[in-house]
């Protein structure tokens, strides 16, 4: 849960929210101002899965193919963070961090690491550290009516608001021009 608590078996992110989430594709870098995807095939990590600590976990994160005529394009903010994991199973913890031996009430990461890893089901070998985290979230809130959305020529074309070569691109991607960065 979004608190931690995992107060009953077998409550994860599907149990509230649903579905096996969106899938997207990035398609301009890393600044979140810039953010914008195609829709397909996406990627989660799962509960207990094993990371690799000396990369960046991505959390949730988009796939797909460009080339898809039926995908659509959505904003994305990339939210990155450090997670708890244990350090010698090698999976994020589910710390709980809300309400009695919560981190925010006792703060006492491994009182919070084994009432988690507990709830969750996880093993927990008493070792923790700190792994850099990534995760991408569609921006469907305070978006305008589609009667104000943007169209293609918005950012793309002669008046378009991008600034290509700014962004490390030869020159517009819509023209002929491949989509190769040049740096």
């Amino acid at each position: 849960t979004h608190n931690g608590g995992f107060e009953g078996a077998g409550n994860d992110c599907l149990g509230c929210h649903g579905g096996t989430g969106q899938g997207v594709r990035r398609s301009v870098n890393d600044d979140f101002t810039k953010q914008s995807h195609h829709v397909g095939t996406g990627g989660a990590y799962m509960r207990g899965e094993k990371i690799d600590p000396d990369k960046v976990v991505q959390i949730a994160y988009p796939k797909g193919e460009r080339k898809d005529k039926n995908s659509k394009i959505y904003p994305f903010k990339v939210m990155r963070g450090k997670q708890i994991y244990d350090t010698k199973f090698k999976n994020l913890i589910t710390a709980k961090v809300a309400n009695e031996g919560g981190y925010w009430v006792d703060f006492d990461w491994d009182k919070a690491a084994r009432l988690g890893t507990k709830a969750a089901g996880l093993p927990y070998s008493g070792e923790y550290g700190f792994v850099e985290t990534e995760m991408h979230w569609r921006i469907n809130h305070m978006v305008s009516p589609k009667e104000q959305a943007l169209g293609c020529l918005d950012c793309h074309g002669d008046n378009g608001r991008m600034h290509w070569k700014e962004l490390g691109y030869k020159g517009d991607p819509m023209t002929k021009v491949k989509w190769a960065r040049t740096k």
